[in-house]
């Protein structure tokens, strides 16, 4: 139920508290798509491109300065090697028939208009004709539903909240967890979601409930993103929060592939070290009203 998950307005605080939600971001989605489908390693400095233009940038390539919205020259000088894959384009320009499954698949996607067939295959800068042909993203739409379904299938409370990301309400798995769960075994979940986890503040889960549920909650997210790597092949970075905000900034502290708990009492440092404004969908004067609202709520103690 997506609502559970977005709109809480009728739980009282400590029910509040006591959430558990996981948000899951694919790493570099529209690059991890290309590497996986052309069978391109993973180490190997790579961008998606649309037209002159790079949409998408893999982790090897930004650790070597390339950044997203530079143009293919300004990257290839950066990185000579860069593998720059076009996005998906589609049109009546190399034969002349229409692909059907294309002209299903974009009808239904305000982001991939036109049909006709797919350009050949090109990895080195080129820009396709802009004027000929439509970007189609079918690709990465197919790709995210494969993951989407992956989610269904282990989690009972996932909201898709883009192509690439989805939250997860965990509470109801980690209740059954400490209501079925032995002493020791519960102990265990909790030791394996520690370890598996990075923290903005280190957990207490010895002496804090809150925490102890983050912690257990950590282990179920270890699992989802292993679970959904098997099923896709493709990683993904989770953040652990009492809400689905927190949840959101702790899933981009430790990217790629590997997640982060927060902590009521890691607010303020979070919002000191990573800036809302930062975070996608919290630029500007929005992410500037969050962080003041949050510092009201939370205090500077907390």
């Amino acid at each position: 139920d997506a609502r559970d998950i977005g709109h809480p307005g009728s739980m009282d605080a400590s029910q509040l508290q006591r959430r558990v939600v996981i948000h899951l971001d694919l790493d570099c989605f529209y690059a991890q798509v290309e590497a996986k489908r052309l069978g391109i390693d993973p180490s190997v400095p790579l961008a998606v491109q649309q037209w002159s233009g790079l949409i998408a940038v893999n982790y090897p390539a930004r650790h070597r300065g390339v950044k997203r919205h530079l143009n293919v020259t300004e990257a290839k000088k950066l990185v000579p090697e860069l593998v720059c894959v076009h996005v998906e384009t589609i049109g009546d320009d190399e034969g002349g028939h229409v692909d059907a499954e294309a002209a299903e698949d974009d009808a239904h996607d305000v982001a991939g208009v036109g049909v006709g067939v797919p350009t050949a295959e090109k990895t080195d800068g080129t820009s396709h004709d802009k004027q000929s042909r439509k970007v189609s993203l079918r690709r990465y739409r197919r790709a995210s539903w494969r993951v989407m379904s992956a989610l269904a299938d282990r989690c009972e409370h996932v909201e898709r909240a883009s192509i690439d990301e989805a939250y997860v309400d965990v509470t109801r798995e980690v209740d059954a967890a400490v209501a079925t769960a032995n002493a020791a075994e519960i102990d265990e979940m909790v030791r394996d979601g520690v370890r598996r986890t990075g923290a903005v503040v280190p957990l207490t889960p010895s002496t804090s409930e809150h925490d102890r549920r983050l912690a257990i909650g950590a282990h179920v997210c270890a699992g989802i993103r292993a679970s959904v790597l098997e099923r896709t092949g493709f990683t993904m970075s989770g953040g652990i929060a009492h809400n689905k905000m927190l949840a959101k900034l702790a899933s981009a502290r430790n990217k790629p592939n590997r997640q982060t708990a927060v902590s009521r009492r890691a607010v303020t440092e979070m919002m000191e070290s990573l800036p809302m404004r930062s975070i996608k969908g919290l630029g500007g004067k929005l992410g500037e009203k969050v962080e003041a609202a949050l510092r009201r709520v939370f205090g500077e103690g907390s």
